[in-house]
């Protein structure tokens, strides 16, 4: 099985909006990484936030709606898993498209992931190329 640094497993896809960028979350318990790519998705022009674990994500997205959510797995108390679950259990949130943002492996992330409710996977890097064409390939 080849790697692979982006796949999408659902056929789900983010409408753009004509008035405003699409909104975009990163959810990450590592700071400098949260806040980094945060930063390099608001230069391409995504409406980009960033919080620190699963409970600020449910917080925010109480208020703040994404159309998009990158998703770290590796996070104390609440995963990436267990938030993407509780996210498609929420009326409000059950339509936004869900990436896995990982260092794990492809072939680790995908079943479970799968089952929980992501739409695509991502494997962190030294570059945002991979993540960016993901992105484009998810908008319609």
């Amino acid at each position: 099985m080849p790697r692979h640094l982006a796949s999408r497993w659902t056929e789900r896809t983010v409408a753009r909006h004509p008035l405003c960028n699409l909104r975009l979350l990163v959810v990450d318990d590592y700071r400098a990484g949260a806040e980094a790519i945060t930063a390099v998705l608001s230069i391409e022009g995504y409406d980009a936030r960033c919080v620190l674990s699963g409970h600020a994500a449910l917080e925010l997205t109480a208020t703040w709606i994404p159309d998009i959510a990158l998703l770290d797995i590796n996070m104390p108390e609440m995963d990436g898993f267990a938030l993407a679950r509780q996210l498609r259990r929420t009326s409000e949130t059950q339509h936004v498209a869900l990436v896995a943002f990982t260092s794990q492996d492809e072939r680790i992330t995908r079943i479970p992931g799968v089952a929980v409710g992501f739409d695509a996977y991502c494997q962190k890097s030294g570059t945002t190329d991979a993540l960016l064409q993901l992105l484009v390939r998810m908008t319609q």
